[in-house]
């Protein structure tokens, strides 16, 4: 076997060898994604604007109940006065909002879109496995869901109005202008009680899927078990290899299935914390409606803090899953 010629040296030293790897400079849009603060993009969304301004203003009317209680000062006024702007602001916000959230909402429910499709049992698989086949949800659930958006784009327009009208901007009456603020909040609470009812209907198909799925698990595991037991008394190297082959084909499709399961329990988890989000709005909304001043700000400020922060938390997760 030939043998390689030694390296050239004169001081019977090795030379150096260059190294291969190359620096490759960041391209400008991974740059300007590591300069940018993680928050920046979340809020470039109105989904995600609103859930901050919201958690803030009610973070700081938290702040303003107790202070108030335990020490009430004029200083306070200053304090109301950012919660005032800060409310103007989202109203604002969702004002701007409202064209595109209108525009999706028109695609959402027209006959061709499978957008307000709910992929739940059955028709979960087909539209995972066929997505050009969507099914069409209950008559009444799709009906609920329509009119809490119709609610929500009134609760908007009439909350609006109402700024306008408080701050001169329109000249409106002041009975006209109470018309307005009536509106809005009983358009609001008409939305918290249309979402509790859908996330009712969603957790009964959840725990009904999950029961159906529980069935076939407990039967995928005891035809399993059946299939060690005959393959344990099994003489037959041949029956014995594909008894063992479907213990094995049984116990995928059982861990499969179970990671449905949990996939179900954390929906659930999400569901329970919707419910309690809608429920909190809905506690503030009929303080709002019924004008009850027994415990007022407490409720009132209690409630949006809950509702306010569940929304931000929901929104952030909502953000970084597509991301």
């Amino acid at each position: 076997m030939a043998t390689l010629p030694p390296l050239a040296s004169t001081s019977g030293v090795l030379p150096t060898v260059a190294p291969v790897t190359k620096f490759v400079p960041a391209s400008a849009s991974e740059r300007e994604l590591l300069l940018q603060p993680p928050l920046l993009p979340f809020l470039y969304g109105p989904t995600g604007r609103d859930a901050l301004l919201r958690l803030v203003q009610y973070s700081l009317r938290l702040v303003f109940y107790l202070r108030k209680r335990r020490n009430p000062s004029s200083s306070l006024v200053r304090l109301l006065a950012l919660v005032s702007l800060l409310s103007a602001i989202r109203r604002l916000s969702a004002l701007v909002a409202l064209s595109s959230s209108t525009l999706q909402l028109i695609k959402r429910y027209l006959p061709t879109s499978s957008k307000h499709s709910r992929n739940k049992g059955k028709a979960r698989e087909v539209a995972m496995a066929d997505p050009s086949r969507p099914w069409q949800p209950l008559p009444l659930e799709l009906f609920i869901d329509f009119s809490r958006n119709l609610l929500d784009f009134t609760a908007t327009v009439s909350d609006n109005l109402y700024l306008f009208a408080r701050l001169r901007v329109l000249p409106f009456s002041d009975a006209t202008t109470r018309l307005f603020d009536r509106v809005a909040v009983v358009s609001a609470l008409g939305s918290a009680l249309a979402g509790l009812m859908l996330v009712h209907n969603a957790e009964l198909d959840v725990w009904a899927e999950g029961r159906t799925i529980r069935k076939g698990v407990l039967a995928l595991e005891e035809r399993m078990e059946k299939a060690v037991v005959e393959a344990a008394g099994e003489e037959n190297d041949e029956r014995k290899k594909r008894l063992e082959d479907e213990e094995k084909r049984l116990g995928e499709r059982a861990r499969t299935e179970r990671r449905r399961l949990k996939r179900l329990r954390d929906e659930l988890t999400e569901l329970w914390w919707e419910r309690t989000r809608l429920g909190a709005e809905g506690l503030f909304s009929t303080w709002d409606v019924l004008e009850l001043n027994l415990g007022s700000e407490s409720v009132r400020t209690w409630s949006g803090i809950v509702s306010a922060g569940i929304m931000f938390s929901q929104s952030w997760q909502e953000y970084y899953g597509r991301h």
